[in-house]
């Protein structure tokens, strides 16, 4: 078994990650006051989605991608909407 050794690179992820995740919430309220929760959500997303694409792209899909099951469709399209409507209302 490897030695844990203090900070380790996973220990600056963990930090990028909680300062990334902390600072969103600021932001949002910045960015409320000029656009509707609604549009802040859509760029936001389309941001995400285009960030996850070059991430693919850079590190190679390891698997083939296959089509989603009628079923797994339906499930992410409910807690995408479930996710995106009421994460503004809290």
């Amino acid at each position: 078994m490897q030695e844990y050794k203090f900070p380790s690179r996973y220990d600056g992820y963990l930090l990028a990650t909680a300062l990334i995740w902390g600072s969103g919430f600021p932001v949002a309220k910045f960015i409320y006051r000029e656009l509707s929760p609604l549009a802040f959500l859509a760029v936001r997303d389309s941001f995400a989605v285009a960030a996850v694409w070059v991430l693919v792209w850079l590190r190679g899909a390891r698997e083939p991608w296959r089509p989603l099951a009628r079923t797994e469709f339906w499930k992410l399209l409910g807690w995408g909407v479930v996710g995106n409507a009421f994460a503004p209302l809290l």
